[in-house]
């Protein structure tokens, strides 16, 4: 059933993050400012009103329109039935963030009694997608956690954050990716070898590394273009290249001093 609702009795479904993105929201009401409203809420009835169902981004901007009145598809249901249509209506709109999408899994397991199979299934997705989004509630630290719902860190990057014990160590990794940019896969590999360098004094070598390494990535991409044989290469750079290898190698296989180039010109200096 269709109604027309006052903007002030419509409320938040209890599951939906108080975050919206400022710049889907600000299209969203160029939208409806030139076109009008083409989809009505989804609510259903409760105590003091009315609880949104779909239909959040919507609210948000006809309220920024001044509209004191919207369109609302009116469906009495249980808490229930709630919950689960707030899970499908918006998948369809995508508007649930990775958190949205976990605590909502989290109460159809915990007060539902859905198993993760389940669970997934309504989603689309499997039984191991429902424990990561899981893991990011109950392994992130809260200042990570509060990076993703902030849209500033990507699930799929704050999934491999959750193999890191929560507090300082979490933190860390986090100030290493968003200061390199780093992609899942080299998050993942950061994680993995996180034991050997999470204390401070090593962080600052752990960064140059993963400098060093997206270089080299480059420079390996730049070659896999090329014919081979290569009929030029930069001597010079490749010499220097190949010493500072044999120090770093020389560093971490017999904790020797760094080792002088072998060739004129070069910096002779200590460690890395």
């Amino acid at each position: 059933m269709e109604e027309i609702l006052p903007c002030h009795c419509l409320t938040d479904h209890p599951l939906r993050l108080n975050f919206y993105d400022q710049a889907h929201l600000a299209e969203l009401v160029a939208s409806i400012k030139a076109t009008g409203l083409l989809e009505p809420l989804l609510v259903r009835p409760v105590d003091r009103g009315y609880q949104v169902l779909s239909g959040h981004y919507r609210l948000r901007a006809v309220r920024q329109l001044k509209w004191s009145e919207v369109p609302c598809r009116v469906y009495p249901c249980d808490e229930r039935t709630a919950k689960l249509l707030y899970c499908t209506a918006n998948l369809t709109t995508r508007t649930l963030s990775a958190l949205e999408e976990a605590w909502l899994l989290k109460d159809l397991v915990e007060n539902e009694s859905f198993s993760f199979a389940r669970a997934g299934d309504l989603f689309g997705r499997s039984k191991s997608w429902v424990c990561r989004r899981l893991k990011l509630l109950s392994d992130l630290d809260p200042r990570v956690k509060e990076e993703v719902a902030l849209g500033r860190l990507k699930p799929r990057l704050a999934q491999e954050l959750t193999r890191l014990p929560q507090g300082n160590e979490q933190l860390a990794a986090l100030a290493v990716i968003k200061e390199q940019h780093l992609s899942k896969e080299e998050v993942a590999r950061l994680v993995a070898g996180w034991p050997l360098f999470h204390e401070q004094p090593a962080l600052a070598v752990a960064r140059r590394l993963w400098h060093c390494t997206r270089l080299l990535e480059e420079v390996l991409n730049i070659l896999r273009r090329q014919k081979r044989p290569f009929n030029w290469w930069p001597a010079e750079p490749y010499r220097f290249f190949l010493g500072s290898l044999n120090r770093l190698s020389t560093l971490l296989t017999e904790g020797g001093e760094g080792l002088a180039p072998d060739f004129p010109g070069a910096v002779k200096q200590k460690g890395l």
